[in-house]
């Protein structure tokens, strides 16, 4: 009898421990080993990003509005808590917008390198909506007529 209540004593202390060794750290952008500072001044944080084949982008938040520019064509997963992991293949060019407090880790799937810029905006982006491209997922197009 005895037995069970120090079963149950230990079960309770080890399992917060189990479940916060689960749980990831998330790192500021700016400590995310992959991404070099190239610029900043009052307007912008400009990084150079590299990942090698099969390599990951640790865990981070974005804490501004940040534009990222696709410098190679890239299959990835991104991972993000608490929503499942999305495939992607992003190509050469491709611009995405990433709204801040976005935290994400990236894995990269194939073969190429994976390379691009991210432009963090440090002054609070206000009116935002889509022009010709659905870069807000939630808005309708506003294009204007040529």
């Amino acid at each position: 009898m005895k037995a069970k209540p120090a079963f149950l004593l230990l079960t309770m202390c080890c399992l917060p421990l189990t479940i916060s060794a689960q749980m990831s750290t998330v790192i500021p952008l700016a400590s995310e080993p992959h991404h070099r500072l190239a610029l900043h001044n009052k307007y912008v944080n400009v990084y150079e990003v590299e990942v090698a084949p099969r390599g990951t982008v640790q865990l981070h938040r974005h804490e501004f509005d940040a534009i990222s520019i696709m410098m190679s064509s890239s299959e990835v997963i991104v991972r993000a808590p608490g929503k499942p992991d999305v495939r992607q293949k992003l190509s050469e060019g491709q611009v995405r917008l990433q709204f801040r407090g976005y935290v994400h880790s990236t894995s990269i799937e194939g073969d190429t390198t994976y390379r691009n810029v991210t432009v963090e905006l440090l002054s609070p982006q206000q009116g935002a909506r889509n022009l010709c491209a659905a870069v807000i997922a939630t808005q309708g197009l506003n294009c204007p007529p040529r």
